[in-house]
């Protein structure tokens, strides 16, 4: 399809076109939408996939989005929600549980060792402080042995 451009030059990509005030009719061909939009001299209100838009510095924000900044009646500062704490607290009890438990690294590979290690120790700082510090010197100490077994595995192995 051959663009047009407003005084009847062929256009050779859409930045070129003019679109008249009235609508997106260009020598009998209709443009879509979305070149209506990008190729007008829209004002702040603008029409966009059929619904209004506001302009927030610069860019169309549709009215039914969120402010990403709004305040959400909630202080990031508010204590944790206690279930949310608890599922916390469970999880890292069973985590410590089957490092107890266990004479080799119980994760497949050492990857997912480091991955479990470092998951516990960022997970706990959700609890209460004296909590979190009492369970992550707990996991070092179980943490530390399972490591020591593991290395000892591997010496042996190579002799």
């Amino acid at each position: 399809m051959a663009l047009v451009a407003a005084g009847g030059e062929r256009a050779d990509d859409l930045r070129q076109l003019r679109l008249p005030p009235e609508g997106g009719v260009l020598a009998g061909t209709r443009l879509s939408h979305s070149a209506k939009v990008r190729n007008s001299r829209a004002p702040a209100q603008v029409l966009a996939a059929g619904m209004p838009t506001r302009q927030t510095a610069g860019m169309p924000r549709f009215a039914a989005q969120p402010d990403l900044f709004a305040d959400l009646g909630r202080d990031m500062d508010d204590p944790m929600e206690q279930e949310f704490i608890e599922n916390i607290r469970d999880e890292l009890l069973t985590t410590l549980a089957l490092a107890r438990g266990a004479t080799t690294l119980p994760w497949r590979d050492l990857t997912q060792s480091t991955l479990a290690e470092l998951h516990f120790n960022s997970v706990a700082r959700y609890l209460p402080e004296a909590e979190t510090e009492r369970l992550r010197a707990e996991f070092a100490v179980e943490m530390a042995r399972l490591w020591a077994a593991e290395e000892a595995k591997d010496v042996s192995a190579a002799s």
